[in-house]
């Protein structure tokens, strides 16, 4: 999992965590106790949450990172962002893929204005297209995020990436949703990577 403190103004801050749902049934993980731990010892926030308040109740709301399995057409209906399953498995983030798959769905929407035709048929391209962009992507966004969860292999990364200046890069980029997760897994990535 990840934990985050993005201020926000005026003394306020967005402090959270986020925890992929196998670990939380299979390891008995708690949410509120890692955020609780984050906020009161971490040497992220030491000190700066010291005479921090809650500003309203603690939430917590399931991230979809699976495209498939929720229709994201139908007539008269287009789906993106997080509704259609598009945030990313390996950070959590969605931003970046929600406007992407506003911008596809607007494509889609012009292409249904301009032929009158907005069947859940005609359509349907949208849903293609969408598949085509992420499903690759996300396939192998879910298997570094397995990956990663596995403590000895992760140190061992990391180890690697201090001693490779551009494949840290690589990997930062791929982090952040600026090159594709399938890069790591290339036969000669994974090489450098497990040197």
């Amino acid at each position: 999992g990840y934990t985050w403190l993005f201020p926000e103004g005026d003394g306020c801050a967005n402090v959270g965590t986020g925890i992929v749902i196998w670990r939380v049934r299979r390891d008995g993980v708690v949410p509120r106790e890692v955020l609780a731990r984050f906020v009161s010892g971490h040497a992220a926030t030491e000190g700066r949450l010291a005479r921090a308040e809650p500003v309203g109740p603690l939430r917590g709301h399931p991230l979809r990172t699976r495209l498939g399995g929720t229709r994201t057409h139908a007539e008269r209906v287009l789906v993106a962002g997080d509704a259609a399953g598009l945030v990313n498995p390996l950070s959590g983030e969605g931003i970046a893929s929600a406007l992407e798959s506003g911008e596809l769905a607007a494509t889609h929407a012009l292409a249904a204005l301009e032929s009158g035709d907005f069947s859940a048929q005609a359509l349907a391209a949208y849903s293609q297209a969408l598949e085509a962009r992420y499903k690759a992507d996300w396939r192998a966004a879910r298997i570094l995020r397995l990956a990663v969860s596995v403590p000895r292999l992760l140190n061992r990364v990391f180890r690697r990436l201090r001693r490779d200046k551009e494949l840290a890069l690589l990997i930062g980029h791929i982090i952040i949703g600026h090159k594709s997760p399938r890069l790591a897994l290339r036969p000669t990535t994974l090489l450098r990577l497990l040197a």
